[in-house]
């Protein structure tokens, strides 16, 4: 994707384009119209509700990280799938490191440089993975550190003028939410760097009190599918796909009337630090808090997640049928073990992680029902899930990554 900073382009980037998001005018630089805008609708949520996992998905695979000395994970804070490899992020306070295992689980590398010296990092705030150059970006206080597949420090992007929250590299740019400085009550908060840090296009003036609203800390920003990058602002409907040098609306899912109110969610803002007070009481409402939490667009698919109440829910469309499928969480069936928390989603998958003491506990499950007796009736796809999952399971294990196919629906 290449992409310039030509004023005068198109007709429409003549002028600015207002927009109403929020109760707000937003002034983009230049936001085009998409004559062919989706949109869905969240108008029925009921209480908890759960799928079972067998009308969900189609097919199912485990990935199990292998465990050494250089490869054990406590957690699993970001995991990205590039170069036919898995990626996981440990961003713990005891570890703060980017692992590398092939498809099958088998351990590749990993970066860990922590610290405060040349080439070292001290925190991560988000990685990116250059597979076109074997290389791994490490996000360090508006800093991005590359290092290639052994671990070797290459160089430094300095962008802490920019104040770089969530990263997302494609096609040879580097994508940035940001929590931008300027004199204007609003600062545009999407920036687009060239590989050498350069700035080449920016946009999407949001106020400052919306970078700085406490309850948003878990809030995905940017995503990315193949050659496209999206993105969504908090409280807003609206997904937008970068283009060369403009947005464009993508997707629209209207929540209905479990929308925030415009005018109570300015409320908040104005609250500063203060509103952390009323989650108990904004947890009892009916709204969703506050719209699109995270999101995965492919081809066929919407996938977004919401929180209402102290639940957080899915909410699965597809671009081909229009159908929507909204739950909370899905139910294992004898023949797919997940765990009813899913992580994210991606092409025609869903991922979701499942911890060994989990795997343990299914494990002495299945021995207590005689999986292991031959003369017992199990289907072939139990028994071998039993045979390559659950036998030699260690509760010192490495979670297990269980990645799903999609049914069309």
């Amino acid at each position: 994707m290449k992409i310039s900073m030509r004023n005068q382009c198109l007709v429409f980037c003549l002028f600015s384009i207002f927009i109403s998001c929020n109760n707000n005018e937003v002034s983009f630089k230049s936001l085009i119209e998409n004559k062919n805008l989706i949109k869905f609708s969240i108008n029925s949520i009921s209480d908890n509700p759960s799928i079972e996992v067998d009308s969900l998905i189609d097919s199912i695979y485990y990935i199990k990280p292998q465990v050494s000395d250089n490869s054990l994970i406590g957690e699993y804070s970001k995991i990205l799938f590039e170069d036919n490899k898995v990626f996981i992020l440990e961003n713990s306070k005891t570890n703060k490191a980017v692992y590398a295992f092939a498809m099958d689980g088998r351990f590749l590398f990993k970066i860990n440089a922590r610290g405060d010296g040349p080439g070292e990092y001290v925190s991560i705030h988000d990685f990116y993975i250059d597979a076109n150059n074997k290389q791994v970006g490490i996000l360090d206080r508006s800093q991005i550190l590359k290092y290639d597949y052994k671990g070797k420090f290459i160089g430094k992007l300095d962008l802490r003028k920019y104040l770089v929250k969530n990263i997302i590299y494609n096609n040879n740019f580097i994508y940035a939410y940001t929590y931008s400085y300027c004199f204007e009550n609003k600062c545009h908060n999407l920036k687009v760097f060239n590989m050498q840090g350069e700035l080449v296009y920016s946009d999407y003036p949001l106020e400052k009190s919306l970078q700085d609203f406490p309850l948003a800390s878990d809030k995905i920003y940017l995503n990315a599918d193949s050659d496209k990058v999206f993105f969504n602002s908090l409280n807003n409907d609206t997904i937008y796909r970068f283009e060369k040098d403009h947005l464009t609306p993508e997707v629209v899912v209207d929540f209905a009337e479990y929308k925030y109110p415009d005018d109570e969610f300015h409320k908040l803002l104005d609250k500063g630090e203060d509103v952390i007070s009323e989650l108990s009481y904004l947890r009892d409402s009916k709204y969703a808090l506050f719209g699109i939490n995270n999101f995965s667009l492919t081809s066929d698919y919407l996938f977004t997640s919401f929180l209402k109440g102290y639940t957080v829910y899915y909410a699965l469309f597809s671009f081909k049928t229009k159908n929507k499928r909204i739950f909370s969480s899905l139910k294992p069936s004898d023949n797919i073990l997940i765990t009813p928390r899913i992580i994210f989603a991606n092409d025609h998958f869903i991922y979701s992680i499942l911890d060994a003491e989990y795997l343990d506990w299914h494990k002495r499950h299945e021995e207590s029902l005689g999986i292991t007796d031959p003369h017992k009736d199990f289907s072939k796809t139990r028994i071998d899930r039993y045979n390559y999952l659950l036998k030699d399971i260690n509760i010192d294990d490495n979670a297990v990554i269980a990645v799903m196919k999609f049914k069309s629906f």
